[in-house]
């Protein structure tokens, strides 16, 4: 994966997260900021491991 990539995808997973939270915090319903919070982290995760991963070969 290249960095350029890797940095893209995280900030993706971010907002992702950031956005979900901001939901959260206005007082939405759960079934609309917990799926963007949750991919939020599994796009972040995958990605952190994914890269951890090919750097230790």
């Amino acid at each position: 994966m290249k960095k350029i990539t890797y940095y893209f995808l995280m900030i993706i997973g971010a907002f992702a997260i950031i956005s979900g939270v901001y939901q959260m915090l206005k007082g939405q319903h759960l079934s609309i900021y917990y799926y963007s919070i949750l991919i939020g982290f599994v796009l972040m995760g995958t990605t952190y491991f994914n890269h951890q991963r090919k750097n230790n070969k």
